[in-house]
């Protein structure tokens, strides 16, 4: 339905995208509850920058300097990330004979 109103009113299908593509990433950047709020708008301006062919330094934001001063470095919470490669095969094989058998 909204491609169809924008195709009616003259919108091109490459804005459509753009604007879907920066919908999603603002519901990323929303429901992130994970990295430092500082260095995610840093990146967001790196991407604004090399997108308009804007000169980029190479600024990197360490999350330390973010002195908790975020909603997410304010948490405190440690992520640990962890391979569960095997128990994902194993739940695969699991349901294997489910699916053979339709």
């Amino acid at each position: 339905m909204l491609v169809r109103e924008a195709t009616s009113n003259g919108t091109s299908a490459a804005m459509l995208d753009t604007q879907r593509e920066n919908i999603l990433r603002m519901a990323s950047y929303c429901e992130n509850t994970v990295d430092c709020r500082r260095s995610l708008q840093l990146e967001v301006w790196r991407h604004h920058q090399r997108a308009n062919n804007f000169k980029y330094f190479g600024e990197k934001f360490a999350r330390d300097l973010c002195n908790r001063t975020c909603d997410n470095c304010l948490r405190g919470e440690v992520f640990v990330a962890r391979d569960i490669t095997q128990h994902a095969k194993q739940i695969v094989e699991l349901g294997a004979p489910l699916v053979r058998g339709f």
